[in-house]
């Protein structure tokens, strides 16, 4: 069974050769591998070319589209029965491929099948297992409440596009969107308890980056917003933003996201502010704990 890796690539030269040697260093060697590089501005470029000619991959070179066009470009261009992605600053451990042709011949009837993870940081070393937060067949409602199906680890059918699509381009988190597309339609996606990718964690802007997800889960539930199951879990991701932004930034975060807390409920209000009071130590501490999913 032919199974095609995607290689979205944008400015990770510094890891770059590390990903594509994973791939590469699978038991399972009926695969093709497609590395788009979306207009890095680094030497990612280089060194791509350089490892093109050591393993004769497809590679192409294009202008900065983002991640969700160069995706699809790569679904295009794949021609295996199976296909997985890989972001170009993470790892595949080396029975991955062999271990996803397994899982999907023994489970016919579902459209995609993802793992867990493990995280390391930008020196390569282990932070810490992901555990799922869900395993077994993942339902839609289930996935409204939380996004409990890891990207980095799936793999899809090539049928899976043909009957529902490619990512959408307008979304910000494409994964997302994708999961809820499939389930919404009556496809199905199994989660297993197998380590299918070495994911990346590098400094971040935790401000940033929360007000990225919550926008981005915001855009894709209002997509289903005549569904009365995600209009409860639009209030609770409301109430779970504010938290997390006080959790973070004290008091000035309410004001500086009042649209968002006069929104909530006057008990979600209370348990905002009652955060808000707490010491600022104590706040970092308890971030620093929670196994926050971003």
């Amino acid at each position: 069974m032919l199974v095609s890796i995607i290689v979205p690539s944008y400015n990770h030269e510094k890891f770059i050769e590390q990903c594509i040697r994973s791939i590469m260093s699978q038991d399972y060697k009926n695969f093709e591998l497609i590395v788009i590089d979306d207009g890095s501005r680094d030497k990612s470029h280089e060194i791509l070319k350089q490892l093109e000619s050591e393993f004769s991959f497809q590679l192409i070179l294009k202008s900065n589209e983002g991640v969700t066009k160069t995706l699809n470009r790569g679904i295009d261009l794949a021609s295996g029965e199976l296909i997985t992605f890989l972001a170009s600053d993470d790892l595949m451990p080396p029975t991955r491929i062999s271990e996803q042709v397994t899982a999907m011949q023994e489970n016919p009837d579902y459209d995609v099948i993802t793992g867990a993870i493990q995280i390391i940081n930008e020196d390569g070393k282990l932070v810490r297992n992901k555990k799922l937060l869900r395993s077994g067949e993942i339902k839609f409602e289930q996935l409204i409440q939380r996004n409990c199906i890891l990207a980095p680890t799936a793999v899809f059918r090539r049928s899976t596009f043909e009957k529902f699509g490619k990512y959408s381009e307008e979304l910000l988190i494409e994964d997302y969107s994708m999961w809820l597309k499939i389930l919404k339609a009556g496809g199905k996606i199994l989660n297993k308890d197998q380590v299918w990718a070495i994911y990346r964690v590098t400094n971040i802007n935790l401000e940033k980056r929360f007000k990225w997800y919550y926008d981005g889960f915001m855009q894709t539930l209002n997509e289903y917003s005549q569904d009365s199951r995600v209009i409860a879990q639009i209030s609770r991701y409301q109430f779970i933003f504010i938290v997390k932004m006080v959790m973070l930034r004290g008091f000035s975060s309410i004001s500086e996201n009042k649209k968002i807390f006069h929104k909530l409920t006057l008990s979600q209000k209370a348990i905002a502010l009652t955060v808000a009071l707490t010491p600022q130590i104590l706040r970092s501490y308890v971030l620093n704990k929670l196994l926050i999913h971003y």
